[in-house]
Formats: structure tokens, sequence, C-alpha cells
């Protein structure tokens, strides 16, 4: 077997700001270090989840007839256990392999024959525990070639959009976007996190080709009214002053079955969906209104009550580009 070099494993990477060489292995940072220092101001538990790589994965060509890797020191980073990896072949999901628990640190090696000639593989990382890439291995011989994609997107949300509750880190939305458009996800999301404008910053030199918003119902729930007013309004100017004239759009919350049992400061989840489209459309943010993204099943939810499971995010992938579709050249 011969071992992917280093320049190769950087070339592969997709929806990292930086590939780090540690003794366990490679690690894939999709914060910058200020960002992640602000959200360990906000909370350890916040920050934590920074160390995640979700929506990154490995993408690039190869003849090879052998794929090996080996991952150590996963470790979950909140009260989900699992962590799992996703290897994709022309777009067909081949080895779908991890850990159901990562309560302590774990590592392990898998292998996976790939089809005869050239073919497309693709490496979903887990999205809610961290890890380690300890090697990548093909046979001996085999040749390997990248492509740039097609297009860049980048998100901003809490927990839906860093992937709870997909046990297949290929099936959250933003894996299921990055294959319907051919894009590279920058997935800046972090789970139980609001409208906190001080995280954001430019991560790239090169503008996005559309970016995506997904905060609201954390805000709903943990602030006042006026706090979420003036947490989101800041949000959304600095966007508009940082990507001017880049797409950006507002996925407003979605349909959550605690709706009767939870009694926020912020007011009714309703009346705060239309004034969140209201603060998003004074910024110049196009706002995706679809109370049915995921339609209301409780058995679409992971955990009954707001989390996509991995056929609740087929739903939610497929209604936002719908809409996506309709406002995008």
């Amino acid at each position: 077997m011969q071992a992917f070099t280093d320049l190769q494993l950087r070339a592969a990477a997709r929806g990292v700001l930086a590939v780090r060489s540690t003794p366990e292995g490679y690690r894939f940072d999709r914060f910058t270090p200020t960002q992640t220092e602000a959200f360990y101001r906000r909370s350890e538990r916040l920050g934590i989840k920074c160390t995640t790589a979700a929506g990154a994965r490995l993408d690039f060509h190869t003849d090879a007839d052998l794929l090996q890797f080996s991952y150590a020191d996963m470790v979950c980073t909140s009260d989900r256990l699992f962590g799992y990896f996703d290897v994709y072949c022309n777009d067909a999901l081949l080895l779908h392999c991890g850990t159901p628990d990562a309560s302590s640190p774990t590592s392990a090696t898998w292998q996976v024959t790939l089809p005869e000639g050239e073919n497309r593989v693709q490496i979903y990382f887990p999205t809610l525990a961290s890890f380690a890439l300890a090697s990548l291995s093909l046979s001996d011989g085999a040749h390997v070639r990248f492509c740039p994609p097609q297009r860049r997107i980048l998100l901003h949300g809490d927990s839906i959009t860093q992937g709870y509750d997909a046990r297949f880190p290929s099936q959250t939305y933003a894996a299921r976007l990055s294959r319907y458009y051919d894009a590279e996800i920058f997935n800046q999301a972090i789970g139980a996190a609001c409208f906190y404008p001080e995280v954001i910053e430019r991560i790239t030199p090169e503008n996005p080709d559309f970016i995506l918003i997904a905060y609201g119902t954390n805000d709903w729930q943990m602030k006042d009214a006026s706090a979420f007013a003036q947490d989101a309004k800041a949000f959304f100017h600095k966007m508009a002053d940082l990507y001017p004239g880049v797409p950006t759009f507002q996925i407003l919350p979605i349909w959550r079955t605690d709706l009767e049992e939870v009694f926020p400061n912020a007011g009714d989840f309703m009346e705060c969906r239309q004034l969140l489209a209201q603060w998003a459309r004074a910024e110049g943010i196009t706002v995706l209104d679809d109370y049915a993204l995921v339609p209301h099943d409780p058995a679409l939810l992971a955990d009954g009550y707001l989390h996509p499971n991995d056929e609740g995010f087929a739903f939610y992938a497929r209604n936002l580009c719908r809409m996506l579709d309709a406002c995008l050249p």
C-alpha cells in the first residue's frame, strides 16, 4: 500500500480552513483560531464542538483497487456518543464505518475494495465527534488526481446545520447540498449556538457562491425579545458588510413538537419567525420560509421533537434545494 503524501492529503481536503499534523494524525479545522476562541468565551460546551470536522471530507479521483484508512483519538463532543465515516464511490455509498460509542477515545483501521478503473472517492468525516486521521493509503502504483469544486457554499447555523442527528455524515443536509451542487461546503455551524455576531469572520479571500444562515430556534428559546432582536440584526448587518453582493439566505426555523411545552421570553414562535424574516430582509438577505421543510411527523426527528434523523434530512435537503434553485442564477 502507498500512503497519501502530505501534499495529496491537503489537496483532497474539502470544507476545511487548515489541515494540521499532530502526533495522533491529521486534524481538520473548519474555524479560525479567533472564531474558536470566540465560541469558547461563550461556553466550553460550544468551543469543544469546534474540534469536529462537520461538513468536511476528502475528495479525489483514483484508479486504485484498494483503499485503507485509520483514525485515532475519536471522541464525542456532546451527549451524542456516535462517530461515523462514510466512503462514497461515484456518488454511491460504499462503506459506513466508525463507532456507536466514542465516549472514550477510540481508534480503528478500515479497508474497502474499489471498482475497476478510475473512480471518484469521497470520505465524509464525523459531524459530532472529533478525530485524527492517522493514515490514508491506496494500492501500490495507484494514480490520484484532484478536481476543483463547482461551487463554494458558506453555512452558519446551529445543531441542525452542524448535522444533529444524522448517523450517516453523508446524509446531513449540508452533505446532500454539497453533492447536489458539486460544492465545497464550509460548515461553520455549532450545536446549541445562537446569533453570535462576534464569531463571524471572513474565512477565505474569495467569496462563496452563496451563504446560508440557519439560526433562530435557540434564540427563541434562550433569549428575551430584546436580546434576540439585537443579536440577529447585528449578525445580519455584519454578514452583509463582510460579503457584499454575495447571495445570502436565512432559513427560518423549522417546526418543533415542543412549542406548547416551552415558555420562552422571546415571545410567540411564529411571530418570532416573521420578525426574523423582517430583520434579514432589511439587510438584503433573502428569506427561505417553508414551515414544512421537514414534514410535521415526529418519526422524522431523531429526538422526537427537533433534530432530523437521516430520513428527515432527506426532506430538509430536497425542499431546501428546490427553494434555492428558484433563487439562484
